[in-house]
């Protein structure tokens, strides 16, 4: 906090002047002094809104992350099992190519 003799220098720095008008002069310290009081309170709950501002920010963003990690693993998953039925597909086409010529030899084809 500041003390009368700094407050004192401070106003008169920016142009306040202590011998003109005293009790307007006393009355800008004592509103110094009521701001500086005020201001950590102000700015505190300022801080805190910001904080729970930002927290419901992040809040928002961790569930849209959690459901595109969803989304990826769905895709993921019939990435997956189309390339297990593709394998599947070309063995059967291979066993059918097989079988029919086996066939064709048989019947002289």
């Amino acid at each position: 906090m500041y003390e009368k003799e700094d407050m004192i220098k401070l106003l008169e720095q920016y142009g306040a002047k202590a011998n003109r008008s005293g009790v307007l002069f006393e009355s800008a310290i004592e509103e110094q002094k009521r701001l500086k009081e005020q201001t950590p309170k102000t700015a505190h709950r300022k801080t805190v809104a910001k904080a729970e501002g930002a927290k419901g920010e992040m809040s928002e963003a961790m569930s849209a992350l959690k459901e595109r990690g969803d989304r990826i693993e769905k895709l993921d998953k019939k990435t997956a099992d189309l390339q297990h039925d593709a394998q599947n597909y070309a063995e059967m086409a291979k066993k059918l190519k097989q079988k029919a010529k086996k066939k064709a030899t048989f019947f002289g084809l």
